[in-house]
């Protein structure tokens, strides 16, 4: 059954529109203006008044949420995690591992997973965030997160995972990274940079391999000196190189991610959560799977017993939020930035990254206080606010020690 979608405020690929888009199946048929709307749609009608509905976002950077782990071997636990996903606008994600206990059992779960549709948002593929990082700039990784480079070892990683395996993160100052690169490139996988103390030389010279993103930019990476800008001056002033950007206002200030965008454009930002498994859940003390006390400030702010920042409690339609409402940028750039880009970044720019004709049916509605109302993937809805479903993790709240 076709569906007429109403909404004062769509930002369609043409702009802002008062009007309606048209679902057909699993795609979006027609945005039609307010006038153009007939009488007599022969289909289902919602509308959802004034609230906005936006291009459905695509986090590459996530490593879990709601008390659920993109670590697991359970595709139940997968499911769980699009669906809490979908509750904040999600509609695509890169399913984000580093903790390496079952990495090859949990690359082969995914490739299996992904061929068919499955509740919640899309998942269209692995990231692994190391292991072949920098110790030096861990920052909340630990000794089990890190391996020095092995090209063997990458290769069971992508193997494994029969080409799921989509974008990775190294540092590649460590000798040996190089290979890595040209190999996983010549696969067709995205490489980006993060944890590495990489100088500027080194960096362009990763960049010359066929390196593209800089991961969560300016964390777990060598500042800029003035006498030598390492690896984020590498990473803002290439042009080859796309800059992740954790926009929680926790990870980065907001005058640097004013200068990043300034810098690189908003065709070559996209937004990230980095959200972890803590993710969603109340402030307070908990025992993370490592053994290491974890604490959710009410702010908001995930760290460590010594004060470093551990992923996000976050997320992305949050930091869209911060960037249209704070920053005073234009919702029409930030949503490339949120939903454009990375389409573009996974070779998925024909189909998503944007409320179009012909794409999938992909967006989120949301209210003016950031909050997801409903999200719709491939004409589907996965999520809906007047659905009481419980998704967060009821396993995970014995990992609680003390409330805040």
């Amino acid at each position: 059954m076709k569906k007429l979608i109403k909404s004062s405020r769509i930002y369609s690929h043409r702009g802002l529109v008062d009007g309606a888009i048209v679902v057909d199946g699993e795609r979006v048929l027609k945005i039609m203006a307010k006038d153009a709307i007939p009488a007599d749609f022969d289909g289902e009608v919602v509308d959802y008044g004034d609230s906005r509905i936006i291009p459905g976002i695509i986090d590459c950077h996530n490593h879990g949420f709601l008390g659920w782990d993109a670590d697991t071997v359970d595709p139940n636990e997968l499911t769980m995690f699009a669906k809490g996903l979908a509750s904040v606008g999600v509609t695509g994600f890169l399913s984000t591992n580093g903790k390496w206990a079952h990495t090859l059992e949990t690359n082969a779960m995914t490739y299996e997973y992904m061929k068919e549709k499955k509740p919640g948002a899309r998942v269209f593929g692995l990231h692994m965030e190391g292991p072949f990082i920098n110790p030096d700039r861990r920052g909340g990784f630990s000794d089990g997160g890190m391996n020095p480079p092995d090209f063997e070892l990458c290769k069971a990683y992508y193997e494994s995972s029969k080409g799921a395996l989509k974008y990775m993160t190294l540092a590649p100052e460590l000798e040996g990274n190089m290979e890595i690169i040209d190999y996983l490139v010549e696969k067709g996988v995205i490489v980006g940079v993060a944890h590495s103390n990489a100088t500027y030389a080194q960096t362009v010279e990763a960049a010359d391999h066929g390196l593209s993103i800089g991961i969560h930019t300016s964390n777990a990476m060598r500042p800029i000196h003035q006498r030598e800008v390492s690896v984020l001056g590498g990473v803002l002033l290439d042009e080859r190189i796309r800059c992740e950007v954790i926009s929680d206002f926790y990870h980065v200030c907001p005058e640097l991610i004013t200068m990043i965008i300034k810098l690189k454009g908003k065709e070559n930002v996209l937004l990230v959560s980095d959200s972890g498994s803590m993710s969603g859940a109340p402030a307070g003390k908990y025992m993370s799977s490592s053994g290491r006390p974890v604490y959710i400030e009410k702010s908001g702010l995930v760290h460590l017993e010594d004060g470093t920042i551990s992923g996000s409690s976050k997320y992305v339609l949050f930091g869209i939020g911060n960037l249209v409402e704070k920053l005073g940028l234009p919702m029409e750039d930030v949503v490339i930035m949120s939903s454009l880009v990375p389409a573009r970044v996974l070779g998925l720019e024909a189909d998503r990254g944007s409320i179009k004709e012909g794409k999938y049916a992909d967006f989120a509605v949301i209210d003016d206080n950031y909050d997801a109302i409903a999200t719709y993937v491939e004409g589907s809805v996965e999520y809906d606010v007047n659905n009481k479903e419980e998704l967060m993790n009821p396993e995970f709240k014995k990992n609680l020690v003390e409330l805040f």
